[in-house]
């Protein structure tokens, strides 16, 4: 008891306990909070390793991509560049080859068949190739035989009717080796590739329009020109236009003696070809390219005659379904139906 006659209370401890466990408590959850934060703090950072790796693979991938992609079109890029400059060499040396005896001919188209990385090309010169070694030999065969023939003859023994024979079969081998010569011998290439804005200081004289291009010929320069709506811009083109009218000339005196000769579309300018749909590379825009049908006489009839004797002047095309026959002047017999 104290002086006041009171017990000493025995709840003074229990509320020491209960102040520590309060302060106990209160550390705890400040501790929680503080690994919570923690947590959240590793958490942020693991996401922005996360994204920096997966961002850094999926950079690295589409970088790789691009990069492949790039390549592909330089590679592609290359093989059209590289088969763009062999047409450009093959155009270069045609009209060397064509030119040079059928041995030159030979001699460059083995080499092209076997250098040529364009698949057409090579199919091409493997085919030009296998045509000049036949006729060469078919040339080597029949010479070969043309000098047994002389030694046949030489035979003073033969019988008239033995030497009858002989000499008309040695006419048949001197008429087969004539026509070989004719196709192995040096062929000459008149038509060039020429630019149609090369004007070249020429000027095209309008007085000329309604005159012959060849001297008492039927064709004037209003055909070729459409009556001056399309003059020719260089002395190419001027050239060309003659050469044509030479062979038409020719043509109608040989199969149409009596009949006129219908000019449809002789030279073309750029623009006046792309409007009419002609093609980028129409002999048309070089001169020597037209179309024509034939008064009073059907155009079948027309193309009949005409297909077999152009030859390999140039090209025929078939226009008869359109009421027109083509004809150019490119050195090779080229045949095809519009």
């Amino acid at each position: 008891m104290n002086d006041r006659g009171f017990r000493r209370s025995s709840y003074q401890p229990q509320f020491t306990m209960t102040i520590t466990n309060t302060k106990s408590q209160t550390i705890l959850e400040k501790r929680q909070d503080d690994n919570l934060e923690k947590l959240k703090l590793y958490l942020n950072f693991g996401k922005f390793l996360a994204s920096l790796f997966f961002g850094t693979v999926l950079g690295t991938f589409l970088t790789w991509y691009i990069n492949y992609k790039e390549v592909q079109i330089q590679e592609k890029e290359s093989k059209l560049e590289l088969q763009l400059n062999e047409r450009q060499e093959l155009a270069k040396y045609f009209q060397y080859t064509m030119e040079g005896d059928v041995y030159d001919r030979l001699k460059l188209s083995m080499f092209f068949r076997k250098v040529l990385t364009d698949e057409e090309s090579r199919k091409l010169w493997e085919s030009y190739s296998t045509e000049q070694e036949e006729m060469l030999d078919k040339y080597q065969k029949v010479t070969q035989e043309l000098k047994e023939i002389e030694i046949q003859l030489e035979d003073k023994t033969l019988k008239k009717e033995e030497k009858s024979n002989l000499e008309r079969d040695k006419l048949d081998k001197l008429d087969l080796q004539q026509k070989l010569i004719e196709l192995i011998d040096p062929v000459k290439v008149e038509i060039r590739s020429v630019s149609t804005d090369n004007t070249e200081s020429f000027e095209f004289d309008l007085g000329l329009l309604d005159k012959p291009i060849i001297e008492g010929g039927s064709l004037t320069w209003n055909h070729a020109t459409k009556n001056g709506e399309r003059i020719p811009p260089s002395r190419d083109i001027f050239e060309n236009i003659i050469r044509m009218a030479k062979e038409m000339e020719d043509m109608k005196r040989v199969l149409f003696p009596n009949n006129k000769i219908i000019i449809t579309s002789w030279y073309r300018d750029p623009d006046t070809n792309r409007k009419l749909g002609g093609p980028a590379r129409s002999n048309h825009l070089l001169g020597h390219g037209l179309t024509f049908h034939v008064q009073d006489i059907p155009i079948y009839e027309v193309y009949k005659k005409v297909e077999p004797y152009w030859g390999d002047r140039g090209g025929v095309g078939d226009g008869r379904r359109k009421g027109f026959v083509f004809l150019d002047l490119r050195g090779t017999s080229v045949r095809w139906i519009h």
